[in-house]
């Protein structure tokens, strides 16, 4: 009842009594407005209030500022439909290859990227420098993924100093000291176990998901798009 009387204060629908009128505070209405906001109130309904207001499907870094912006935990995501792209496919807005991608490979796309826990932000450079050397297709090698990764961290100043050390700040690209550091950090920790996403093969850094060859070109852009969304959230978090 508090809660429909809220929405209807706020929008103005308030039915009162002949004769009868209410002035509130602007600080009044800007609380009623946030009480109407909060019964909103699932998740679905504000993934559809952003799609209209941006007349496309939102990308998830879009989605999770939106929730930011109305104090709505992104982790209602996850709760009430296990991943991102789960949700999007819930609401029918997955292409036919994504779609396909998502029931082959959803633990991956989950477990490897969405969900993994980050200390630091550099499973997700590494996982950037591995989509920009098109790993998929062409495996790199570890001197070539720590390179890329080097330059993807130097365009980001802002974890580039707060994430390495003050005595690797001064390492260059392509360096042996560069490339022994991270080795064993971060590439150890998605190629080091049986159950890892990755595997050391030959000195290339090669994910062990089978994917078919349809399926790469869409499963590098649903990967993309988790990655972008787990570093809004690592640089959000302070």
């Amino acid at each position: 009842m508090r809660q429909q009387l809220a929405k209807q204060i706020a929008s103005g629908s308030a039915e009162l009594a002949d004769g009868c009128f209410v002035n509130y505070e602007p600080t009044v209405i800007d609380l009623l407005n946030r009480l109407a906001r909060q019964q909103k109130d699932s998740i679905e309904d504000e993934y559809q209030s952003l799609k209209t207001l941006l007349d496309y499907r939102p990308t998830a870094t879009e989605f999770y500022h939106y929730l930011n912006e109305i104090q709505m935990p992104f982790s209602r995501v996850s709760q009430q439909h296990n991943s991102w792209f789960q949700l999007v496919a819930n609401q029918q807005d997955l292409m036919k290859q994504e779609t396909e991608v998502l029931q082959r490979h959803s633990d991956f796309l989950r477990n490897t990227v969405e969900k993994t826990a980050m200390a630091k932000s550099f499973k997700m450079i590494l996982l950037s420098a591995f989509l920009d050397l098109d790993g998929f297709d062409n495996p790199p090698t570890t001197e070539q993924l720590a390179e890329k990764s080097w330059h993807h961290l130097k365009r980001r100043p802002d974890l580039f100093a707060k994430d390495l050390p003050e005595n690797k700040q001064t390492l260059t690209a392509d360096s042996k000291a560069w490339h022994k550091y991270w080795l064993s950090n971060p590439i150890k920790f998605y190629s080091n176990k049986d159950n890892d996403p990755f595997v050391i093969d030959s000195g290339r850094f090669v994910c062990k998901e089978q994917v078919l060859p349809q399926h790469k070109a869409t499963l590098h852009q649903m990967m993309q798009e988790l990655v972008e969304l787990r570093i809004a959230m690592y640089i959000n978090r302070g």
